[in-house]
């Protein structure tokens, strides 16, 4: 599960941080900007969904929050590659139950407290 950070800053062939050098960017490519739009379209249209909801009278403001917590957990477990499959096959395999006890700790706990 280990998860590496990428920066975006790429220094090619001209100097380094260390010697004071700017390091250049590379132009984004043209499927780096489809997959930025395509991002960018999503959550403009989560948050309209959100916020249409928000005005429903009843349970519309419950569900507004509930849409957007859910859009962000799941953005950070993707990100995090917090994987359920994973996670029970490296119980099984690798004999690695930690992060198995962890998921059935949070679902026991998530049992109990929320009836």
């Amino acid at each position: 599960m280990g998860s590496k950070l990428i920066t975006a800053q790429i220094n090619v062939g001209g100097g380094s941080g260390i010697s004071g050098a700017p390091a250049r960017r590379l132009p984004m490519s043209r499927a780096d900007l489809i997959r930025t739009g395509a991002a960018l379209v999503i959550v403009i249209a989560l948050l309209a969904i959100a916020f249409s909801l928000s005005g429903r009278e009843g349970t519309g403001a419950q569900a507004s929050f509930s849409l957007l917590i859910g859009a962000s957990l799941g953005i950070v477990f993707e990100r995090a590659r917090f994987c359920f499959f994973c996670i029970f096959r490296d119980a099984i395999e690798d004999k690695n139950t930690t992060p198995f006890l962890s998921v059935l700790s949070a679902i026991a706990v998530g049992s109990i407290v929320m009836p």
